[in-house]
Formats: structure tokens, sequence, C-alpha cells
């Protein structure tokens, strides 16, 4: 049956706006919270983050819009975080794109790219880090070949 909700048929996971969740949550499918969860995410896929995190976070591929986080990310691929996004933890990821707020050191495997609504007080290591103009880092900055 058609499902016109979710015409590419692909299974997710939805906290949605009003939903609190306490405890560990592990999925196989992309996940996204627009609630609160409290506790450690574990995705083998895309985790979008719209609301509020207090636990680490594993995915695949880490999106935060508007999104609070207290924990440490580890996403295998790409993260992103926009300006209205504050990330309190450790980032570890493939490449990154962050326009929004992280306390905490980020080890990308290749590119980052510091917007210029950036804020970053931590220590930044990738194998290339592009710092736009207005962009506020404090920490080292240190290249890895």
């Amino acid at each position: 049956m058609f499902d016109y909700d979710n015409p590419s048929g692909i299974n997710y996971t939805v906290i949605s706006k009003g939903t609190t969740v306490r405890g560990n949550i592990k999925t196989a499918d992309p996940i996204k919270v627009s609630g609160r969860v409290i506790g450690d995410i574990d995705c083998e896929k895309r985790a979008a983050v719209t609301g509020k995190v207090e636990g680490n976070i594993g995915s695949e591929n880490f999106v935060a819009s508007n999104a609070a986080v207290k924990g440490n990310i580890d996403c295998h691929d790409q993260f992103s975080a926009d300006e209205d996004s504050a990330i309190i933890g450790d980032v570890t990821a493939g490449a990154a794109t962050v326009e929004g707020r992280v306390k905490g050191n980020m080890k990308i495997a290749n590119e980052v790219e510091v917007g210029s609504t950036a804020v970053i007080v931590g220590d930044i290591s990738a194998s290339n880090i592009e710092v736009k103009k207005g962009a506020r880092v404090s920490g080292t900055l240190q290249i890895d070949h």
C-alpha cells in the first residue's frame, strides 16, 4: 500500500515535539528527535535533532537544526549544526559543517567548515580546516595529513 506521508517507504523513528524519552535508544533506522531524549542514541543511519538530547549520540550522519545537545557525538560520515544549535560535548566525524555553537573538541577525519556564525570553544583537528570571516574559535587548530 502506498503511504502518502512516506512515499519512499523508508522506516524511521520519530520522537515528536511533546515527547520525552528517558533511556537509551538503539535503532537501525534513521531517527528524528523533535522532543527530548535523556539517554544515549545509537543509530545506524541518519540522526536529525531539532529538540534536546542529554546523552551521547552515535550515527552514520548527524544533523542539528535549532537543537540543544549535551553529550558526545560520534558520526562516521557528515556532521552539521545550524546557527541555532548548541552542542556541549566532543564531536568525532568524517566531515563537518558548523554554523552554531560547539563547546568541546572536534576530531574530523577529512574537512571541517566553520561558518561565519559559528562559535567553537575547543580544539579542532582535521585534514582541512576552513574558518569563515566572523567565526569565533577559542582553541587550537591542527591540520592532520
